[in-house]
């Protein structure tokens, strides 16, 4: 197997941390009741490496099943904490395209891990 660049591992790590931060953030939890939404109390704060694991695949499938121009506005202004207004100047794109491709990346992800779930918790 390929070794990767040490910096490259350690970027993609945080890049996934952020990443299960801001699922967390809107609701989206590794550990949860599928079918009322709400999580499940756990003896323990710590996540377990498991739940992690399953954690990363999600979002990295939730990442892949949206355009690479969506997923580059989603990661610059979710997960790297790009302004709309900044987003807009750098890449010469208008400031309502930005937010329109923002709202479809989070939409799109949306749909794909509620798909997983869904089909995790064997609901048809």
């Amino acid at each position: 197997m390929r070794q990767k660049h040490p910096r490259a591992a350690d970027e993609q790590r945080a890049l996934y941390q952020r990443l299960d931060s801001w699922l967390a953030s809107r609701g989206v939890t590794s550990a949860g009741d599928t079918n009322t939404g709400k999580s499940i109390d756990r003896p323990s704060k710590r996540i377990s490496p498991e739940a992690q694991c399953i954690s990363r695949e999600l979002a990295s499938k939730a990442m892949a099943s949206v355009s690479p121009t969506l997923r580059e506005a989603f990661v610059l202004y979710v997960v790297e904490g790009w302004t709309q207004k900044e987003l807009s100047v750098r890449k010469g794109i208008a400031l309502q395209t930005v937010k329109t491709r923002i709202f479809r990346a989070r939409r799109k992800m949306k749909e794909h891990l509620s798909v997983d779930l869904d089909c995790a918790a064997g609901v048809k």
